[in-house]
């Protein structure tokens, strides 16, 4: 599905800020089943980094590629690579943040502060 998501968005415009926009308009489009249910993608890191340690890697590439995919743009917006890829992480921290803090508190204002900073953080370079 991440690969999917990465996909059409890139498909969409070769503009690196329209990437970022788009790609954090596709990840708030799943806000509401954020809140209620929490990160797919994190419990399954979880859940299987004992039992099923291979298939934990395997969800946790999701957060790999995300990264990537919002490295790549910062750079081609003029970041240097090392300063790219710590916002790109950044980026994903404060969303996989605001899903933990609004699940945990079944406030979907949470997340959706956490988005308004993460297209300001994505967009500001």
């Amino acid at each position: 599905q991440t690969e999917a998501l990465i996909s059409d968005v890139e498909s969409q415009s070769q503009v690196p800020r329209d990437v970022l926009r788009l790609t954090i308009q596709r990840l708030k489009s799943s806000q509401a089943e954020r809140v209620r249910y929490g990160c797919p993608i994190a419990s399954a890191c979880h859940e299987f980094s004992r039992a099923a340690p291979e298939a934990a890697k395997v969800a946790g590439e999701s957060f790999t590629l995300l990264a990537g995919l919002f490295a790549r743009q910062l750079t081609a917006m003029g970041q240097r690579p090392s300063v790219a890829l710590t916002r790109a992480r950044a980026l994903i921290c404060e969303w996989q943040g605001g899903i933990a803090v609004a699940h945990a508190l079944d406030d979907s204002q949470i997340l959706a502060e956490a988005f308004a900073r993460m297209e300001r953080m994505a967009l500001q370079a």
